[in-house]
């Protein structure tokens, strides 16, 4: 390009600022205010003092300081502890947490050592069911979405295994447990486990550690392939025999070779109503498979289209002729079939929890070489992620459909001046801030 097309503006270099670090009492995270007060209003310390084996009256940070730290530090979207070093002067977290200063990376290593058994970690447990609580008090019984994730390690940290891995074949990992409530998107349970794919038995051991309040119905399971075995069936089952509830099902079915030779016999296909392009069709049989006591309802779904996300790798192709791609979802409802396919889909919310739990609040930056302290980790996440539930329950509308992530961003992570005045601290936010009528709806539900 030249001196003739060339932009006016080009021609002049940008502006020389002048740069100093002699400004006192600046945070970038000026949203902790309201999430720590959020704590507060919810009861965070007294629940973590009820719950938690204390330390030495001489300790420097007691011990529901320390793990109060950690779950705002995860709810700041800092996954790993050593982030916390980014910390080390900032006055706000500081003056919340009544510290003259804020604890070293090292002392967060530490406090998650000591949770270094399973009757330390039943603790923890207990102060995730209270933050639970209130997140379900508007639903009149639970969906419970069970998936597991795979956690890839680097080294060889205890309890570890070479298991099924999408991404890193080969490597090691953990493959927690975690359900979620389908209505409210709450973490009902988070359970750290080897990476290797759970057996009938785990899963129905993991099934029976619910966290939900005192007479509260479950009232569905969704769950995927992992997930479709008789045990798991016969034990919700059992349920309904013990208490008198019926717990139905949605679990998706592995398209084995007897369950293939269904599909060929003689269905009543009908074509479902869809705006896309795809023909996608559904229909019904009653299905015993070989060890099984007795036959349940299978609902087939096919569709004329390429492979994508809402049909797994083992769901796909009957093989490769065919032009159909086939999923198995079976249910004790007699629903129609397409209804029984709508809400077994509902269940991706679970997917997007477990995304959210990531890349918001880092389960999957493993910190410790041993066990336990990596399963409290996991639950001081799942505790933080929920807290971030509920401080979206109290935004506007718009931002309750936010992610972990963007609420982080949008507001938690705002630069912020503390002012020490006349015995006062005052917190200077933005001017023109785009979110400050949700900083002050949430401002005004907390103190009501």
């Amino acid at each position: 390009m030249n001196d003739s097309t060339a932009s006016p503006l080009m021609s002049f270099p940008a502006p020389q600022i002048e740069e100093r670090f002699d400004k006192h009492g600046l945070t970038a995270f000026g949203g902790a205010n309201l999430l720590v007060d959020l704590f507060d209003h919810l009861g965070l310390p007294q629940c973590l003092e009820r719950h938690l084996t204390p330390k030495s009256l001489w300790a420097t940070y007691s011990r529901t300081t320390e793990v109060e730290y950690l779950i705002l530090k995860a709810a700041l979207g800092m996954g790993r502890i050593v982030e916390t070093a980014e910390l080390k002067h900032d006055p706000l977290l500081a003056a919340k947490l009544r510290l003259k200063k804020l604890p070293h990376p090292a002392t967060g290593y530490r406090a998650l050592d000591r949770f270094g058994s399973r009757r330390e970690v039943a603790g923890l447990e207990g102060v995730h069911r209270e933050m639970l609580h209130p997140l379900l008090r508007n639903c009149g019984g639970a969906i419970v979405d069970i998936d597991n994730t795979v956690e890839t390690v680097h080294g060889r940290q205890q309890g570890t295994a070479v298991g099924y891995n999408p991404r890193y074949h080969g490597r090691r990992s953990y493959q927690p447990f975690v359900a979620f409530e389908g209505q409210s998107r709450a973490l009902l349970h988070a359970a750290l486990r080897s990476g290797k794919t759970p057996n009938a038995r785990e899963v129905i051991r993991f099934q029976a550690k619910k966290q939900l309040p005192e007479g509260f119905p479950v009232r569905f399971v969704r769950g995927d392939a992992h997930f479709g075995t008789e045990a798991l069936l016969e034990e919700l089952e059992a349920e309904e025999r013990r208490t008198g509830h019926k717990v139905a099902y949605a679990l998706k079915l592995r398209l084995n070779p007897h369950l293939q030779s269904q599909v060929f016999k003689p269905l009543a296909w009908r074509r479902l109503a869809s705006s896309d392009e795809p023909i996608i069709e559904a229909a019904s049989v009653t299905y015993q498979a070989p060890r099984w006591k007795r036959s349940r309802r299978v609902v087939f779904i096919r569709a004329q289209r390429a492979p994508g996300p809402s049909f797994e790798p083992a769901q796909r192709l009957l093989f490769e002729a065919s032009a159909w791609e086939y999923q198995a979802i079976f249910t004790s409802e007699d629903w129609d079939e397409e209804d029984v396919w709508h809400f077994y889909n509902q269940r991706c919310t679970a997917e997007n929890g477990i995304k959210e739990l990531k890349e918001g609040l880092g389960i999957d930056s493993i910190g410790k070489a041993t066990f336990w302290p990596n399963a409290a980790d996991l639950l001081i996440k799942g505790i933080a992620y929920n807290l971030l539930l509920r401080l979206k329950v109290l935004a506007p509308a718009p931002y309750r459909h936010y992610t972990a992530t963007r609420l982080q961003r949008t507001l938690l992570r705002v630069p912020a001046l503390l002012v020490r005045h006349a015995r006062r601290l005052t917190l200077r936010l933005p001017a023109l801030w785009v979110h400050r009528p949700a900083w002050e709806a949430v401002r005004l539900a907390l103190s009501t």
